[in-house]
């Protein structure tokens, strides 16, 4: 975590950071409540010595008085004095309990003592502050040195009079609301940091760097409509998701010195990341830029590229590698562009068997004979071992990996799936890229592109899917699109 990154985090975590602000304040206000005012009255008295006949001695005097008031403020809550004042105010408590409502200071180099007395009662609290003022002066002259008159030698002079006052001292509301405050500020910052620190779910580009030196391919941002309408290459082929995706078919053009890659193996480390939405967008891109592109459902466990582009699944791979129907008899047609679907057939008891036969490797061949592109929708890499399989057959794999959904615990354990049988993975694909909010600056303006000056006039429709139906014993017709 870098000083760069807590604004995104504050912007992240700000409900966080004001409903925790405001709770404390409000706590602060709360306790300020439930107190018992408490009023302040304050008395100020002038310490003199009485012999001083030069220069000298005025000066050792004022040396002397300074010292001396710091020992009357210590004097001040002593039996000897608050004992005569709980007579004179008839106070029901010991001299121990009226110590804890007074207090008394002596301001530095100067020869002034303050003395303060607390009470609920405003006037009580003055009463308090000028008897035990009154019980200083009388009982300062036992304490001091007499000079050669019998004087003594210090005199007390009373300044200011307490007076009673008319704004309690306690509670400090304004301070305890404002002490409230920075306190939830800070709790929040913490939590916000903490949440930070243990979240290991891939958030911005420096998430993934600090997982892997793959190269970022693409990213291509969430879409709440994606589920109704996956296919957004054919729906809205002006839209910023649709040239996410061209974006994407470029930079695979560019692997390898510009020599490019042909086939390629979608998958990821869980699923729900989008690997087979984005291996149906990637092919139509394919198709669209006039490569002839073939899509192969090899997720034989979940196939659900079928279901998306709704196609009929029920022959396909499976029925091609057990030799129980020929690959030209399964291949079906979809789109303007005459892009070609292999589905997956029926689900095997063996997908992982079927998937590094010698039959899939000549599968394989074949189609690379026949197409310029072979992309493979394989199942995620942690939860079984089919596409890392797959990809030792291929030019290699890209790893689809959810934003804000994939940690990156998740990521390295799914690239070192794929290193451990020897296949490459060609980058790493972002998916559901938050397009606004605190999160959306995190990827370098990946997931968003230029719109088109003009707006699409008519969306274009989808033609028919080829539909495939089997009959008992014969060979597959294919219906037109």
């Amino acid at each position: 975590m870098q000083f760069s990154d807590f604004p995104r985090i504050l912007r992240r975590n700000v409900l966080i950071l004001i409903g925790l602000s405001v709770l404390a304040a409000g706590a602060g206000a709360g306790y300020s409540a439930i107190q018992t005012p408490l009023y302040q009255s304050t008395a100020s008295v002038f310490v003199t010595t009485q012999s001083a006949n030069t220069v000298s001695e005025l000066s050792q005097g004022s040396t002397y008085t300074q010292q001396v008031v710091q020992s009357y403020a210590d004097v001040v809550t002593k039996a000897i004095v608050l004992a005569p004042v709980i007579e004179e105010l008839g106070l029901q408590m010991t001299p121990a309990a009226l110590a804890g409502k007074l207090s008394a200071s002596a301001p530095l180099n100067t020869v002034l003592l303050e003395i303060s007395a607390v009470d609920p009662s405003p006037a009580l609290a003055a009463k308090i502050a000028n008897s035990v003022t009154r019980s200083l002066v009388a009982v300062v002259p036992e304490l001091s040195p007499t000079t050669a008159g019998t004087a003594p030698q210090v005199k007390i002079t009373v300044l200011q009079p307490a007076v009673p006052s008319t704004s309690p001292v306690v509670p400090r509301t304004a301070v305890n609301i404002a002490l409230g405050l920075l306190v939830g500020l800070a709790l929040a910052l913490a939590i916000a940091v903490a949440r930070e620190v243990l979240d290991t779910r891939i958030r911005t580009l420096e998430d993934i760097r600090l997982v892997t030196e793959l190269p970022v391919l693409g990213g291509i941002t969430y879409d709440r409509d994606s589920k109704t309408n996956p296919l957004v290459v054919q729906h809205d082929p002006r839209g910023p998701r649709a040239e996410s995706f061209r974006s994407l078919r470029t930079n695979l053009q560019f692997l390898d010195g510009g020599r490019g890659v042909r086939s390629v193996v979608m998958t990821s480390s869980v699923e729900n990341e989008g690997k087979t939405t984005s291996a149906a967008n990637l092919g139509i891109a394919m198709a669209e830029a006039g490569l002839s592109t073939v899509i192969v459902e090899a997720d034989l466990r979940k196939p659900r590229l079928s279901t998306a582009l709704d196609l009929e699944g029920a022959v396909g791979l499976t029925d091609v590698l057990i030799g129980r129907f020929e690959l030209d008899e399964v291949l079906q047609e979809w789109g303007a562009h005459g892009m070609a679907v292999l589905p997956a057939g029926p689900i095997p008891p063996n997908p992982s068997e079927l998937l590094q036969s010698e039959a899939m490797a000549d599968l394989v061949s074949k189609l690379l004979d026949r197409f310029e592109v072979v992309l493979f929708d394989a199942p995620p890499l942690l939860p079984v071992s089919d596409a890392a399989v797959l990809s030792r057959l291929t030019d290699g794999a890209i790893v689809v990996a959810a934003a804000r959904r994939t940690n990156s615990t998740m990521l390295k354990a799914a690239i070192d799936v794929v290193d451990a049988v020897d296949a490459r993975v060609l980058g790493i694909l972002v998916t559901m890229l938050p397009a606004k909010g605190p999160d959306a600056a995190g990827f370098g303006g990946y997931g968003h592109s230029y719109h088109y000056a003009e707006a699409t006039a008519k969306k274009p429709k989808i033609g028919r899917a080829a539909r495939i139906k089997a009959r008992a014993g014969g060979a597959l017709r294919i219906s037109g699109s």
